[in-house]
């Protein structure tokens, strides 16, 4: 098994303790995304962390739309892609047909290289 940060830990152990049977269903499991992410830079940590967030609010959109500008400002592992990847089918499909395009942070803008 992996050791894990104690950060970590205190994620991963919210993660478990979140509401189980409140009338609503579970949220999707996050844990293979936070798992695939060991190393990571706090750039896209934000990203990450805000997908984990909105995910446990159930803004399912938002979560999606954090997920696409992390995948598409951060080149991924395979893990990582594939991490992402079965978090982004999970929240697609607990999204409501029609639902308006959910509101990300903008991203800032690039610097020129030197």
């Amino acid at each position: 098994m992996k050791s894990f940060p104690p950060a970590r830990w205190v994620l991963l152990a919210a993660l478990v303790a979140a509401p189980a049977g409140c009338g609503r269903p579970r949220p999707p499991d996050t844990a293979p995304v936070l798992a695939a992410f060991e190393v990571i830079t706090n750039t896209n940590r934000f990203l990450l962390d805000l997908a984990v967030q909105q995910t446990h609010e159930g803004n399912y959109t938002g979560a999606l739309g954090s997920l696409a500008e992390l995948e598409r400002r951060y080149r991924l592992s395979p893990e990582q892609e594939i991490a992402v990847r079965t978090l982004r089918r999970d929240l697609q499909r607990r999204v409501p047909a029609g639902a308006a395009p959910s509101q990300t942070p903008p991203a800032p803008a690039a610097r020129p290289a030197r």
